[in-house]
C-alpha cells in the first residue's frame, strides 16, 4: 500500500490478503488480489450506524476454497464487535459486497475471527472478564460455544476441523483442543 495512513493486521491467503486501514471516518476492510496487481479494494464502507458512531471494521481473515473467497472480520455496530462473513469471487468486489452477513447478534464483544475451509472460530465476552471461544460451521450455520469455561480463553486458532486455543487459569496459561 501507498497511502497517508497506517493499515493494520493484514492476512493472506494464496495470492489475496485482506487487511483494515482508516478512511478517515472509521475502519474499513480492504481486499487485494496479486494476481491481478492494481490497488487494494474497499471492500466495507460504513460512515455510522446512525447515532453518530463510527462502525468499525477490524480484525479481518480470509481463506481461499478454489475460486472462492471467504473474508471474515469483527464489526463494531456502536455496542460491541460482531463477527461478520461474505464469500464469492475473488475478483468480483461487488460480489463479495452482496454477500455480507452478520454472524453474530448479541450484547459481547465477539473478535479476532479465524477461519479455515468450514470452520470459522473467536472469541466472544459473554461475562466481563471471562470470554469463551465460539465457533461457527459454514455448512449448517450453527453457533456454537466450544470451550465454556468458567476462565478467560482466547486467541483461537484454527485448520481444517481441529481448533485450539489457550485458557489464563489465573496461575499460567493451558492450550486447550477441540
Amino acid at each position: 500500500t501507498h497511502n497517508d495512513t497506517n493499515d493494520y493486521d493484514y492476512k493472506v491467503s494464496g495470492s489475496n490478503v485482506v487487511f483494515e486501514m482508516n478512511d478517515g471516518n472509521d475502519w474499513e476492510i480492504f481486499v487485494y488480489d496479486e494476481s491481478l496487481g492494481g490497488d487494494p479494494v474497499q471492500l466495507t464502507d460504513n460512515e455510522d450506524n446512525g447515532n453518530s458512531t463510527p462502525v468499525d471494521d477490524r480484525f479481518a481473515n480470509l481463506y481461499r476454497v478454489g475460486d472462492e473467497l471467504f473474508i471474515t472480520w469483527a464489526r463494531f455496530d456502536g455496542n460491541d464487535y460482531e463477527i461478520m462473513l461474505t464469500h464469492g469471487d475473488p475478483t468480483n468486489i461487488s460480489e463479495l459486497q452482496a454477500n455480507i452477513v452478520q454472524l453474530t447478534d448479541n450484547n459481547f464483544h465477539d473478535k479476532s475471527p479465524e477461519l479455515s475451509e468450514d470452520l470459522i472460530v473467536w472469541w466472544g465476552e459473554a461475562t466481563p472478564g471471562n470470554s469463551d471461544i465460539f465457533i461457527y460451521d459454514i455448512g449448517d450455520g450453527v453457533v456454537e460455544n466450544i470451550s465454556n469455561s468458567p476462565y478467560p480463553d482466547f486467541d483461537p486458532q484454527v485448520s481444517g476441523s481441529n481448533v485450539v486455543w489457550f485458557s489464563d487459569l489465573g496461575f499460567g496459561n493451558e492450550v486447550y483442543v477441540s
